[in-house]
Order: C-alpha cells, then structure tokens, then sequence
C-alpha cells in the first residue's frame, strides 16, 4: 500500500522479519559476503598467474599435483559458500523473489554453473 512520501508499505511478514531476513539485510551480512566474493577474485587471478607461468616455462617449478588440490580445494570452498548465501536468501525472501529480483537470478544462475 502507497504511505506518504511515495514510500511503500511492506508485508506483513517484513514488519517483524525472520531470522533469515534479519540476517541477510544486515551490514554483517553484506560484509560477509562481500569479502568472499573478493577472495574469490584475488586467488582466480592468482590461479590464472601461476597457471600461465607454468605453461610458458613448459616445466612445474612447484608441486603441480598440490597446486591442482589447492584450487580444486578453493573453488569448491568457494562454490558452498556462493549456495549456502543463496540458499538463506531464498530462506528469507521465498521462491517468489526469483522471479520479481534479478540479483537472485543472477545469484542462482552462477551458482548452477
């Protein structure tokens, strides 16, 4: 319903929101994720560098077979905390907000790749 201002008046459910609501619209949160999200930036660009040095110097200086590990390690690391972060904001907001937000199907749409 339309109130003074232009503003919005929310549901019902937004006037005394959920745990899952509560954390997902926090600073903490936003933080939270925030970080992880430029974690995963620095060691893809750190996995691209090493990767490219490797390949011009035809020969693996360090133990390639760890180096493997390590990313496959971090990217699944990555790849839980990327669902678990859509799996409470879809908590929070319901299924419905998929089809109204595009920043969840943007969310959804890189977790499946």
């Amino acid at each position: 319903r339309e109130i003074a201002g232009g503003q919005t008046l929310r549901l019902e459910q937004e006037l005394d929101p959920t745990l899952a609501q509560r954390i997902v619209r926090s600073v903490a949160f936003e933080v939270v994720v925030g970080a992880v999200i430029f974690t995963n930036c620095v060691t893809m660009g750190f996995e691209a560098s090493t990767t490219l040095r490797i390949r011009m110097e035809s020969e693996c200086i360090l133990d390639c077979d760890s180096l493997a590990t390590v990313w496959l390690v971090s990217e699944s690391a990555f790849a839980l905390l990327y669902t678990a972060e859509l799996a409470l904001r879809l908590r929070a907001y319901g299924l419905r907000a998929l089809r109204r937000s595009g920043y969840l199907q943007m969310d959804l749409e890189l977790v499946i790749a």
